[in-house]
């Protein structure tokens, strides 16, 4: 069980880099400035996305012969290779639909994964492993690496330089430049 689970975290997490699915919780973030609930709307996003990827290729496993799908693993893995050398375009989002920010990041990140390489990736490692709820578990965390919800605490806020869109930061009221000059110190 450990082998697909880590397996799964770093081929994803290596795939995620880059991926225009940061573009779109980059997006999100700074629309709704709901961090930890659009964290929790990827998280969602991601869980059911990759549960379904994993199903599939399980599924597909039992139903082709093991010479078949040592061929299609390999091909597909050399395939997630180059295609991960290519960059994402940007996904322009002009008008969100209204319902909320943790809906809204859900829809809009389950579909922006349809057809990613992370999902094809998922669909091929538990083909090879066959353990679905690993693979998910593995590829789910994998896709949470990247992401970091940003200040969430007076003292992050400090020391990481962010300031809110207002002259001062909401939670610690340390201005831009006061958070610079002491970010450098």
């Amino acid at each position: 069980m450990i082998v697909p689970l880590l397996s799964s975290f770093l081929v994803v997490a290596l795939a995620e880099m880059g991926d225009k699915t940061q573009l779109v919780a980059l997006s999100m973030a700074s629309r709704y400035r709901r961090p930890w609930t659009v964290l929790l709307g990827i998280f969602i996003a991601t869980t059911v996305n990759h549960a379904l990827a994993s199903s599939v290729g399980v599924w597909t496993a039992t139903r082709i012969p093991a010479a078949g799908v040592q061929w299609v693993l390999a091909l597909s893995f050399i395939g997630f290779g180059v295609w991960t050398l290519v960059p994402d375009s940007s996904v322009e989002l002009d008008r969100l639909p209204a319902w909320g920010p943790l809906v809204t990041t859900a829809v809009v990140f389950f579909l922006a994964e349809m057809g990613d390489k992370t999902q094809l990736a998922t669909v091929a490692l538990a083909a090879r492993f066959g353990s679905p709820a690993a693979v998910t578990a593995g590829t789910t965390l994998g896709m949470r690496s990247p992401y970091s919800p940003g200040p969430t605490s007076r003292r992050d806020c400090r020391w990481s330089g962010y300031a809110a869109p207002q002259p001062r930061c909401s939670s610690c009221s340390v201005s831009r430049s006061s958070s610079s000059s002491s970010a450098n110190d």
